[in-house]
């Protein structure tokens, strides 16, 4: 592992693994040293895409199943929790959110969004299959942002409050429903926020 000491970023070279980009990386910390030391996640996130096709009322997001399993392993992550509209979802070890995407991710909003530790590329030596009610796709590009962990059960007062500070700010909205919003404790106040990126366009 190379550190650069100025500006901390780091790069990973590996067996298959390429880390291309970090944006705002304090230290190397989420990445395991022992990349070969992983719990294959493939199963559970194959199962999860499956009940998404089953249960789709309008349609199903692109997603790599096999790619989201190999970029996993890299990463401290304690277990899997959903599979959503645009990322898997992961608990990290230390009390963190990692979602990994094959799409970029939107630009992130502090007032509006969840708080963000950081994003970055994981670009891979394979090519792995996306799956896609369109066409057949494959990528080795994978994205993946880490959010602070909120709280559920956001009321509709402040559900409808942050909806409306994001279209006063000028933004439309997409997709919303009561499962993208949670609290966060934001200097030193509760305070709700979308932890999905994609709702703010």
């Amino acid at each position: 592992m190379k550190v650069n000491p100025v500006t901390t970023n780091f790069n990973v070279r590996g067996k298959g693994f390429n880390i291309v980009k970090h944006v705002n990386m304090p230290a190397p910390m989420y990445l395991k040293s022992n990349p070969n030391s992983y719990h294959d996640y493939t199963n559970e996130l194959r199962i999860a895409l499956t009940n998404t096709i089953y249960n789709a009322g309008k349609g199903v997001g692109e997603h790599s199943v096999e790619g989201y399993a190999y970029v996993a392993r890299f990463f401290n992550i304690k277990n899997f929790l959903t599979l959503g509209g645009e990322s898997a979802v992961f608990d990290l070890n230390d009390g963190n959110i990692l979602k990994i995407s094959v799409n970029k991710y939107h630009e992130y909003l502090p007032e509006f969004h969840a708080p963000e530790i950081k994003r970055g590329v994981i670009k891979t030596s394979a090519k792995y299959k996306i799956f896609s009610m369109l066409k057949d796709k494959t990528t080795d590009t994978f994205y993946y942002v880490i959010q602070k962990k909120g709280q559920s059960g956001v009321s509709e007062e402040d559900q409808i409050d942050l909806i409306k500070k994001v279209r006063e700010a000028g933004y439309n909205l997409e997709d919303v429903n009561w499962e993208q919003f949670a609290y966060f404790n934001i200097n030193m106040e509760k305070q709700a926020r979308f932890i999905d990126l994609g709702c703010i366009v």
